[in-house]
């Protein structure tokens, strides 16, 4: 019985420790990551990101100018959240500036948003994807997923480059009509001579990002 009550209580405190080493490694911030002792994993998530691993982190030793760095990419992450971004959408912004940021909510509220006036909503996502394009400002996650798209497109026995004109075309339409990635792909064929030259119908008035 007593062995049982040491085996329970070493389980907890090697809870604990998992916690607190996974937060301060993700954030530098050895008072938050006390405190995350005794969260549960939700409530970690939710409030810095950091998901739980099987077993127990090596505790990192950081520079004080890694421990700015830390803070400043916890900064983005809380950011993140201010603006409504679902934290697991919130860890991937850290490396983002605050415009691209903002513009990673625009999408998903746009995306989310439902659709009273079609063909003005269209019009709103069109617009928007034409800005974020001139300015270069394209939201990493839109940027990511059609990234995606190219590595796993194959024309030819050749994969397409990651920067083809393809994958944002995809994103492109299924973007600015609310459509499904495939349905899209159904209709939108890759082009075996995919160049930063080749453009895709209504998108020759838009400059990808590349």
């Amino acid at each position: 019985m007593a062995t049982n009550r040491k085996n329970a209580s070493q389980k907890r405190n090697e809870l604990r420790l998992k916690k607190q080493t996974l937060v301060y490694n993700a954030t530098g911030n050895k008072d938050l990551a006390r405190q995350a002792r005794d969260w549960s994993e939700k409530r970690i998530l939710d409030n810095t990101g950091v998901t739980l691993t099987k077993s127990i982190p090596v505790r990192k030793q950081f520079t004080e100018k890694q421990l700015k760095r830390k803070e400043r990419d916890f900064n983005k992450f809380k950011y993140g959240l201010e603006i409504g971004l679902e934290p697991v959408e919130a860890v991937k912004v850290k490396q983002y500036n605050r415009k691209r940021i903002s513009n990673t909510k625009l999408y998903y509220d746009r995306i989310n948003k439902p659709l009273a006036n079609k063909k003005l909503e269209r019009q709103r996502r069109y617009d928007l994807w034409k800005e974020w394009s001139k300015k270069d400002t394209m939201p990493p996650v839109l940027v990511k997923k059609a990234r995606n798209i190219n590595r796993n497109t194959v024309v030819d026995n050749a994969q397409l480059d990651d920067i083809a004109h393809y994958g944002f075309a995809v994103m492109f339409y299924a973007f600015i009509d609310n459509d499904s990635v495939e349905n899209v792909k159904e209709w939108v064929k890759a082009d075996p001579f995919d160049t930063s030259i080749i453009e895709y119908r209504e998108t020759t008035k838009v400059k990808h990002y590349r």
